[in-house]
């Protein structure tokens, strides 16, 4: 079972990387080619080659589900629109307050949460479980959705399910339409605005002075937003020599000033996944830029 759910996010990563369209959708297409090409699917012969009353385990819970959808939809929207409406009122601050456990971790209430994950609720009853109930009785040839030979894109099983059909083919449409004019591209990271540190955590840090006296500042970076973690050396100048002219003086004059933080930008000197690399790395550049000058 570890392997099987695996293989699906391998999948699904294949689909969202390479054709640029989510695996629900891709389920969807293929969906609809057996339900309007029901010779393709006798071919599968799915129905046969799975137990029926493994059919029924599947199947049985999701059609008193979807066979009730126009009600758990309501009561859900109903739900909804308390939540939202109860948000502005004072009563949820009587709620139980926030707790902080030994493991590092605090229990809160938060009413938008709720309000958050019933909505979630509502798009996946009526997007991504829809199309997979919609797929699983398309290749069991359950009676459930039959199309009809005269108008094949109307689907024999209510009105809500001619509507949930309709509003899926227009997200696929949009997904395919999306993945024709998609580019994804790694981006190169050659520099970093000071404002967007923010996006990272520093590790470590140093700053050491040129002959020039102008001070640069080296830094060790973590990534705080990637699914895995990526390390980074920055350098940035945080001072500038610059040259004043005053026809008194007779001669230029040198002061050093501060950058303004807008004018401050990283340059990457090294990027990688391992820390250790990253930190010998930092050590070598330390003992150049600071020891090495002592000595």
């Amino acid at each position: 079972m570890k392997d099987l759910f695996l293989y699906i996010k391998m999948i699904r990563e294949y689909t969202d990387k390479t054709v640029n369209i989510p695996l629900t959708y891709v389920i969807f297409l293929l969906g609809i080619i057996l339900f309007y090409c029901p010779e393709y699917n006798k071919l599968l012969n799915v129905s046969e080659w799975i137990p029926k009353k493994l059919q029924n385990i599947v199947l049985i819970p999701l059609n008193h589900v979807y066979d009730n959808l126009a009600v758990i939809l309501g009561v859900l929207i109903v739900l909804f629109l308390v939540l939202f409406f109860v948000s502005y009122l004072p009563w949820w601050k009587v709620t139980p307050k926030e707790r902080d456990f030994a493991d590092n971790t605090t229990e809160s209430w938060n009413i938008y949460s709720g309000i958050r994950r019933l909505l979630s609720i509502i798009v996946l009853l009526i997007t991504y479980y829809w199309v997979y109930y919609f797929f699983l009785n398309t290749i069991f040839l359950t009676s459930h959705y039959t199309a009809f030979p005269v108008n094949p894109l109307i689907i024999e099983s209510g009105d809500l399910a001619d509507y949930l059909f309709s509003l899926n083919l227009v997200f696929l449409f949009c997904y395919i339409v999306r993945s024709l004019f998609l580019l994804k591209s790694k981006t190169d990271i050659n520099s970093i605005e000071h404002n967007k540190l923010r996006r990272y955590i520093i590790l470590n840090s140093f700053e050491y002075r040129e002959e020039s006296e102008e001070e640069f500042e080296i830094v060790l970076l973590k990534s705080k937003y990637l699914a895995k973690a990526e390390y980074l050396i920055v350098e940035a100048q945080k001072s500038r020599k610059e040259a004043l002219f005053n026809p008194k003086w007779g001669e230029h004059k040198y002061i050093i000033s501060k950058l303004k933080k807008s004018e401050i930008y990283y340059k990457v000197l090294n990027q990688s996944k391992d820390l250790s690399e990253l930190i010998y790395h930092m050590d070598v550049l330390k003992d150049k830029k600071i020891v090495g000058k002592r000595m």
